[in-house]
């Protein structure tokens, strides 16, 4: 608090008028005349309105000097004093049961005072709280309906997309029950049923390619090998009859006659005479008829044979077709199933994942400290480790264990829990208490520092200001101790300076720096020093050695 504010709460404490007109500000400038200012400090400290005098007295007065009965002045005073003596014991006694009961109405009344305060402050943060509330309680009617409009509509949107996933589901079960009826029919429904390629018999297919191959065997030979073995001499000899004429005892013996014979002696004789000219004659007139015939039946015969082995070779690509279709059909098939295969694996796998998932959810979710609790159960779930530990943490250190204790009840946590709310209430009124006494403390020590200071320096009407309390020898010496530490310091500086110089010699001047280390050694290290000597004067030996 400043002067000024001291003074104008002092002037305003004794009753001035327009005293609520002035400000610290506004008196500061009475305190800056050094003469004056003890008068000021003690105006400020002693003087109260038990100093003034009040309206009422001085009317009182007034009215006394205007009735003419006169004021008790001198003897007048002195002779009423002397009737007032008998009474001053028992008034003096009365003033001081007064004063005591005074001081002990003051001490109830500050008590009451420093209650009120904290009753006037808690009230206030209740009027708050309530005031927050009610403006909270204001909106949540329109927050609620808001809600209740987006609850409905999530309702109804969370219902659609049930509905959806449910049929979403069914139609998943429903292909996948389909899709495993594939691969899990056994004995007559297999049979019956076959899908695949691959379950199919192929013996029917393999008899009927056999039936194929054999009977496009038969045709080939027929067609490409049939009619060689005639063309090689080796048909029907009983065609061929050759006439014997170098035994006549066999005609004989056939029943012809030697007429006979002669004649076709003769016809043999004649027939041999003409037979070189008719035979080549005949030789030439078949050559070219055979030419002509063959080159006809040539060109027929290759005509056909093309056509024939054409059509043999479409039979046997047919096959090889049918063949390769098949081995085809079934590597897709085989192909399509490992793709199945895999993918059914990596399903399973997510469902498995998934179904782990939810199981841990529904573990999490199923815990006793997420549900709802039953008011109408009065202990504690076993399962519920959150309030247990809870339990324990609420637990006062001087209640006994219980060791067949069975359950644990609420009751008892309800109870801590009140016991330690209300120690925490205690805990802050005692911590505000700390506080107003350390307030307390601070204000009466600040009061005893000014009434000390007030004490040192309240004679004191040096123009400079107030006293100095150090003494002339110790100013002396701490400005001379000063001295020499700037000495010093600068000493220190210079010193720091020239090192710094020396080091970049010594860097930049290979020579000043072995000198350096030869006189360091000559003081230190004697033995060091003649090794050096010793080496430099091999050097030198050296280096004249290699200029001669």
């Amino acid at each position: 608090m400043s002067q000024g504010d001291r003074l104008a709460r002092t002037l305003q404490r004794i009753g001035c008028p327009k005293a609520k007109h002035f400000t610290g500000e506004s008196l500061e400038w009475l305190f800056e005349n050094q003469p004056s200012l003890p008068f000021l400090e003690w105006f400020c400290d002693n003087i109260s309105g038990d100093n003034v005098l009040s309206e009422d007295e001085l009317t009182r007065y007034e009215e006394l000097v205007s009735s003419g009965e006169g004021i008790l002045e001198g003897d007048k005073l002195t002779e009423a004093l002397s009737c007032a003596q008998g009474t001053d014991e028992r008034v003096e006694r009365s003033i001081d049961a007064i004063r005591e009961e005074i001081e002990s109405l003051k001490r109830t009344s500050e008590q009451t005072n420093k209650r009120l305060q904290k009753l006037v402050f808690h009230r206030n943060k209740l009027s708050l709280h309530q005031t927050r509330c009610a403006h909270q309680l204001s909106q949540v009617s329109g927050v609620e309906k808001q809600e209740m409009k987006n609850y409905k509509k999530c309702l109804e949107l969370s219902q659609v997309d049930s509905n959806e996933m449910d049929l979403a589901i069914s139609n998943l079960q429903q292909i996948v029950c389909d899709l495993t009826s594939l691969y899990t029919q056994q004995g007559q429904e297999r049979d019956n049923a076959k899908v695949f390629l691959s379950q199919m018999s192929y013996q029917d297919f393999f008899d009927s390619e056999e039936k194929f191959t054999s009977e496009l065997t038969l045709y080939t030979k027929k067609q490409f090998f049939e009619g060689i073995a005639d063309m090689a001499g080796r048909g029907d000899k009983s065609r061929y009859d050759l006439l014997e004429i170098s035994d006549p005892t066999a005609l004989l013996i056939r029943g012809e006659s030697e007429e006979v014979t002669m004649n076709d002696c003769k016809e043999l004789a004649r027939l041999q005479s003409v037979f070189a000219l008719s035979e080549s004659k005949r030789i030439d007139a078949e050559a070219s008829r055979m030419g002509v015939k063959t080159a006809l039946s040539l060109a027929k015969e290759k005509d056909r044979a093309m056509l024939r082995h054409h059509h043999v070779i479409d039979q046997l690509l047919l096959q090889r077709s049918r063949y390769e279709f098949l081995s085809m059909t079934l590597e897709v098939e085989a192909h399509k199933h490992r793709d199945i295969h895999r993918l059914l694996c990596a399903v399973e796998s997510g469902l498995q994942h998934l179904s782990s998932s939810i199981e841990e959810r529904i573990n999490k979710m199923s815990e006793p400290a997420l549900l709802p609790l039953d008011a109408r159960r009065g202990t504690i779930d076993s399962r519920d480790v959150f309030v247990g530990h809870l339990h324990k943490m609420l637990k006062p250190s001087d209640t006994p264990d219980q060791e067949g204790q069975l359950f644990l009840t609420y009751n008892q946590l309800v109870d801590w829990s009140s016991r330690l709310i209300g120690r925490v209430q205690e805990l802050q009124y005692t911590l505000q208490s700390t506080q107003q006494h350390q307030e307390n403390t601070l204000r009466k020590l600040e009061v005893n520092v000014q009434q000390c200071q007030k004490a040192a320096y309240g004679g004191s009407t040096t123009a400079g200001g107030l006293p100095q309390l150090t003494p002339q020898r110790l100013g002396d010496s701490l400005v001379q101790l000063e001295e020499v530490l700037s000495t010093l310091e600068q000493s220190i500086k210079d010193i720091i300076k020239d090192v710094e110089g020396k080091k970049k010699v010594l860097r930049s001047d290979n020579l000043k720096a072995m000198k350096r280390e030869l006189f360091v050694c000559f003081f230190t290290d004697t033995s060091r020093l003649r090794r050096a000597i010793a080496e430099l004067a091999a050097r030198v030996d050296a280096q004249i050695v290699s200029t001669q």
